[in-house]
């Protein structure tokens, strides 16, 4: 074998467009990674030549071995000791950015195949998972594979992710990258005690990752469940209130992969921080003691969970969710905030729970006053048009919430379980 040394190595810095080539042409039909090299060798970057290649240094050596022994194949091989010797074997030194994210999470999305290889070679193997209920914590990679993505895979067999809004930003001396969208499938086998449909679904999601180096360590992840529940008619509430849809961005430029604009994401989060502050400031009686008007343009789109529902403009969205919800819970109070980052027109925040309150009406999804003390998962993604928010899409945990009421929306699933 030869040696790696600073001479005589083809290190991912130095490794030249003729040698990426020949490196592609080499192996890419051993296992299907021939993708994964395409999606390194097109992109300008370091960090994503790597980790576009760390899967193949865990495993060539052994695909090698079984194949018949050609100069190019001994090249590779030479190249991914190279590789090893001067990150090691889990990248130690690279950082995981948001382009380089976006081609993981888009080049693996086709989920029903690559739900474990995207697992394997974004998540650190003690990765912090935390999902909406029923899955709630999974303690490392493993789990996360066991208990979040092989129960929805063997629903949805041909699960894929459609990726509406990416950004990135530092919080609380962290950096995060977050996304939201839907995902798409076929509903062929039962989830949570929820009957399959045998049709297509689009299962909104909403998702935050803390990133150290060049891995994810800690996940905070949203499904509208609920959404499913009434889509499949298995909601054994009230009718929502508001409307059914939740599309992407209206300008489709929520993919920030770009540098971003430092005024521009600095006003759009001094806008989203002033417009909670006005929500803090109800007097208990009247909608219009937050000034709310302020802050959203008179038209704006607000995008909630199944069972509230979505709503535009003002009136609509008082009588859809704002009026029913502090009715219900009108001592709650904000905080714990995992996440708030801004980029550009877009901001996104998470609280694992953010809102702490007492139930105290009965006008909420049609549940009377249980006079409990509850707490709520969320997660809120804004959009802003010149000084004004425009949209925002809304996830709440709504299976916990619930369930602190005292009413299990997943009875089958709970029994199966206990």
């Amino acid at each position: 074998m030869q040696k790696c040394d600073a001479h005589n190595s083809r290190t991912p810095a130095k490794a030249g467009v003729q040698t990426r080539r020949k490196m592609e042409q080499s192996c890419a039909f051993l296992l299907g990674l021939g993708s994964c090299i395409r999606r390194s060798t097109s992109v300008h970057s370091n960090t994503l030549w790597y980790n576009g290649s760390r899967q193949l240094a865990n495993t060539l050596p052994i695909l090698i071995q079984r194949s018949h022994p050609k100069p190019a194949f001994l090249e590779l091989v030479v190249y991914v000791d190279c590789i090893r010797s001067q990150y090691g074997e889990t990248g130690a030194g690279m950082t995981l950015d948001k382009k380089s994210y976006w081609q993981l999470i888009d080049g693996y999305r086709d989920l029903g195949v690559h739900h474990g290889a995207l697992t394997d070679q974004l998540y650190a193997k003690d990765c912090n998972f935390n999902a909406g209920a029923p899955v709630d914590n999974c303690a490392g990679r493993a789990a996360i594979i066991e208990r979040f993505w092989q129960p929805l895979i063997h629903a949805f067999p041909d699960l894929e992710r459609r990726t509406d809004i990416l950004l990135g930003g530092q919080f609380s001396g962290g950096e995060w990258i977050t996304t939201t969208g839907t995902f798409v499938g076929h509903f062929e086998n039962d989830l949570y005690g929820l009957k399959a449909s045998g049709r297509p679904h689009f299962l909104r999601y909403g998702w935050f990752d803390r990133v150290e180096r060049d891995q994810v360590v800690e996940s905070y992840v949203l499904l509208d469940l609920t959404r499913l529940m009434i889509e499949t008619h298995q909601w054994p509430l009230r009718p929502q209130r508001g409307e059914h849809w939740s599309p992407a961005p209206q300008t489709h430029d929520g993919i920030m992969l770009g540098t971003p604009d430092v005024a521009e994401s600095d006003k759009s989060l001094k806008l989203v921080e002033a417009m909670i502050a006005g929500l803090m400031s109800y007097d208990g009686n009247a909608l219009s003691s937050m000034g709310m008007r302020r802050f959203w343009s008179p038209q704006f789109q607000w995008y909630g969970p199944g069972g509230i529902g979505s709503a535009r403009g003002h009136a609509d969205y008082e009588r859809a969710h704002q009026g029913p919800f502090l009715k219900a819970f009108p001592d709650r109070i904000g905080g714990n905030h995992k996440c708030r980052i801004g980029e550009g027109a877009y901001v996104a925040s998470t609280g694992w729970p953010s809102i702490n309150a007492t139930h105290l009406g009965d006008d909420w999804i049609g549940i009377p006053a249980t006079g409990k003390r509850i707490t709520q998962r969320i997660m809120d993604y804004w959009r802003r048009d010149g000084d004004m928010l425009v949209e925002n899409w809304v996830f709440i945990d709504m299976i916990d919430l619930i369930g602190q009421f005292g009413i299990d929306l997943l009875p089958d699933w709970e029994r199966q379980n206990r």
